[in-house]
């Protein structure tokens, strides 16, 4: 059977859906925030160790710092969205879980199975992270959702 109209006009909007302006200005937009959390997290990690914490407590500090600037930020300012805050709280954690998990058999797969070096291994595992992340934000947790009259 041949594609109808209705499948050509899904798919070419699937495509467009990652070829248009938005979604490049949504990247860049995504990468400044990553650049800002790095920032914030390194300096906070940096100033509890300075202040005498013990590195691990400012660590997890420094990240979860981190990661609430991300959500707020590429909820408001990256995606612009007014969804519901739970439910994208709750995804925006679900998929910083699901895409650590796929940098790390990334990061193993790369230094044990394929022989790179760990510190090169690092960085594709970090572009791992980093793209499903934005895709996955983008997809699922920071987008519109249609309005239904009550």
């Amino acid at each position: 059977m041949g594609a109808t109209t209705e499948d050509t006009r899904h798919g070419q909007g699937q495509l467009k859906q990652y070829t248009s302006v938005t979604f490049f200005q949504q990247a860049l937009k995504y990468g400044l925030v990553g650049i800002s959390n790095t920032v914030i997290g390194l300096g906070i990690i940096y100033l509890l160790m300075f202040l005498g914490v013990h590195y691990l407590v400012a660590n997890v500090v420094g990240y979860a710092v981190g990661l609430t600037n991300s959500f707020f930020l590429n909820k408001y300012w990256t995606f612009g969205s007014r969804g519901g805050f739970k439910r994208e709280a709750v995804l925006f954690l679900s998929a910083a879980l699901v895409c650590f998990f796929l940098q790390l058999v990334t990061l193993w797969m790369l230094v044990e199975q394929v022989g790179i070096h760990p510190r090169w291994s690092q960085l594709f595992a970090m572009i791992v992270y980093t793209s499903s992340n934005f895709l996955l934000n983008r997809t699922f947790t920071f987008r519109e959702v249609p309005n239904h009259p009550e």
